[in-house]
């Protein structure tokens, strides 16, 4: 990609176009936009196998399961906390955050 689309592409986003069809970065008007997307469930789905305990189905990622080692209380409370954080952002309505102000 040029420096002048990106360029152009930055400026669209930061100039008030709050739904570009190939979003600059994530927020949470364009997050399913996103090629990152998939990727951030998957990890949320993983953390939140982790930390219920639950058995893992396909949308998890048995490596970073893996990584994760033996659920003590600590870790399970901070895989929640991520796991909270991530679909806050994963599946609030785009307006969510305009109501806190």
């Amino acid at each position: 990609m040029s420096k002048i689309i990106r360029m152009s592409r930055f400026a669209g986003n930061v100039g008030g176009e709050l739904s570009p069809r190939q979003p600059y970065a994530c927020c949470a008007r364009n997050l399913k936009l996103n090629s990152l997307y998939g990727r951030l469930e998957t990890i949320s789905n993983t953390l939140g196998v982790f930390w219920k305990g639950e058995k893992p189905g396909e949308d998890t990622d048995f490596t970073n399961l893996a990584s994760l080692g033996q659920a003590i209380d600590l870790k399970r409370w901070l895989a929640a906390s991520m796991d909270k954080t991530m679909r806050l952002q994963l599946y609030a309505p785009s307006d969510f955050w305009l109501q806190f102000g």
